[in-house]
């Protein structure tokens, strides 16, 4: 019985060892850091999308003082070189703040 006994504690003390590594490594999922722990760095993050007749970007920046995300929408139409007018809009957004 006493075999059993040392064999529970065995095993209870692995699970703790393994709760507590586990507790001290970062929160990690598929390799990558979650969204929501990154580190906050102040930044603009942009989304394009395909629309008829162009292009739409979306911009948000995170106000720390209002706690409020920012967002403005752009029509990039057909015919416009998109890559010039996303480097000239996401220059516009940077010099804003």
């Amino acid at each position: 019985m006493n075999w059993f006994k040392k064999l529970v504690v065995k095993w209870v003390r692995e699970d703790w060892e393994k709760a507590q590594n586990e507790a001290k490594a970062p929160n990690m999922i598929g390799g990558t850091v979650r969204e929501s722990e990154a580190v906050d760095i102040e930044g603009l993050r942009f989304t394009m999308m395909a629309a008829h007749g162009g292009a739409i970007l979306q911009t948000r920046k995170y106000d720390n003082r209002t706690d409020r995300n920012l967002y403005n929408t752009y029509l990039i139409p057909d015919g416009d070189d998109i890559a010039e007018r996303v480097g000239h809009i996401v220059s516009m957004e940077l010099l804003r703040n």
